[in-house]
C-alpha cells in the first residue's frame, strides 16, 4: 500500500509539473494621469503612460506583452532564443532586444502608433490583435522610425526624432498634423473629466500642438483658440467640442 501510494503521488508529480510550469498572464495598469514603471521577470523594463495597461505571458519559447490599453514604452533585454512580441489593437511587434513606444488604438482613435529610439523591430498587422490568424503585411524599422497601423494596413514609414520618442514619460505631449482624435485620446489619458468629439468629421482634424500632461484640463481651451471648433462644458463636468459653425 505504501509502495502504491508513494508511486501514484510520484505520476501526480509527472503530470501535474508542465501545467505548474505555465504561470497565468500578469497584468499591470496604471492609474489616469499617472505613470507606472514595471520591471519584468527577464530585466525587461515598461513605462505605461496614464490609464494604460498591459498583460504579460513568459513561457521557453517567447515573451508575450499585450498592451490592452493606452501607451507604453519598452526597454527589452536581448534573449535571441525568446523573441519579445508585443500585440496592441490590429498590430504585433517583434523584438529580441530594444527601446521602442507603443500606442494603442481604441475606439476614437483606431490606429496604433509603434516608434523605435534604438535597434531594430519588426510590425505586422493583423485584422485582430491577439487573434489566431496569422499577420499580414509587415514593415521592418530601425532607430528614429514609426508607422502607424490601422484597419488591417500599415502607413508609410517615417522619421521621427529620437530624442522625442515617448517623452510623454516627461510629461511632455507634441504633435505634428496629428487627427484630433489621437490628441484628445492622449488627453483622456491626464484629466478627470472626458473630451468628447461632437461629430465625426471633426475627428480627422489635423492639429499640430504641444501641451504638458499637467495642462491637460487647459487643452480644450487651447483647442477652441487655433481651431475652427467651440468647446461646450456640459454640466457633469464633460467637454464637448463641436464645429465652429454651430449654434448656441
Amino acid at each position: 500500500v505504501a509502495f502504491a501510494c508513494t508511486l501514484m503521488l510520484a505520476v501526480g508529480i509527472v503530470y501535474l509539473a508542465p501545467w505548474q510550469a505555465e504561470p497565468g498572464p500578469q497584468a499591470y495598469a496604471a492609474e489616469l494621469a499617472g505613470q507606472r514603471s514595471v520591471t519584468l521577470e527577464d530585466g525587461s523594463e515598461v513605462t505605461l503612460g496614464g490609464d494604460s495597461a498591459i498583460e504579460v505571458t513568459f513561457n521557453k519559447e517567447r515573451r508575450r506583452v499585450k498592451l490592452l490599453r493606452g501607451q507604453a514604452f519598452f526597454q527589452v533585454s536581448k534573449d535571441p532564443a525568446r523573441p519579445f512580441y508585443v500585440e496592441a489593437r490590429g498590430a504585433e511587434i517583434r523584438v529580441v532586444g530594444t527601446r521602442f513606444d507603443v500606442h494603442a488604438g481604441s475606439v476614437m482613435h483606431p490606429a496604433t502608433k509603434v516608434t523605435v529610439e534604438e535597434g531594430v523591430v519588426d510590425v505586422a498587422s493583423r485584422a485582430t490583435a491577439g487573434s489566431s490568424a496569422a499577420p499580414g503585411p509587415k514593415v521592418r524599422l530601425v532607430a528614429g522610425q514609426q508607422v502607424r497601423v490601422e484597419q488591417s494596413q500599415l502607413s508609410r514609414v517615417t522619421t521621427v526624432d529620437t530624442g522625442q520618442v515617448a517623452s510623454w514619460r516627461q510629461g511632455k505631449f507634441s504633435y505634428h498634423d496629428a487627427p484630433l482624435s489621437e490628441v484628445v485620446a492622449d488627453a483622456n489619458r491626464y484629466r478627470k473629466n472626458r473630451i468628447v468629439i461632437g461629430t465625426r468629421e471633426l475627428e480627422n482634424l489635423r492639429v499640430t500642438t504641444a501641451f504638458n500632461a499637467d495642462q491637460a484640463d487647459t487643452l480644450v481651451a487651447m483647442l477652441e483658440q487655433s481651431l475652427p471648433v467651440r468647446v461646450f462644458k456640459e454640466p457633469d463636468g464633460r467637454v464637448v467640442i463641436w464645429p465652429g459653425t454651430v449654434e448656441e
